[in-house]
């Protein structure tokens, strides 16, 4: 089952978005979920722009799923997945 770690937005009026981090433990797998929705006002309304999952697994490899763990996972699917936008700066940041 899925893990929500951390939820980051940005924008305000006019162009505005969220990213959601998402794991979860599949066999000796970690799966991490990057969520983009991007949003443009049109004529007043919030208009989805972009909408997509992209995932990243990695071996478990009998370590222990601590924060710093994930964190780590997240920074690295961010950045091989080219969704470096609104990464969490630190393991603080994540609520697992």
């Amino acid at each position: 089952m899925k893990k929500r770690v951390l939820e980051k937005s940005w924008g305000g009026r006019g162009e505005h978005g969220f990213r959601y981090f998402d794991y979860e433990r599949k066999g000796k797998n970690l799966i991490i979920y990057i969520t983009v929705k991007d949003y443009d006002d049109w004529g007043g309304k919030s208009v989805l722009q972009a909408d997509k999952v992209k995932h990243m697994a990695f071996p478990i490899d009998g370590r222990k799923i601590t924060r710093e763990f994930v964190y780590e996972c997240i920074l690295t699917a961010g950045k091989e997945l080219k969704e470096e936008y609104l990464l969490p700066e630190s393991p603080d940041e994540l609520k697992i």
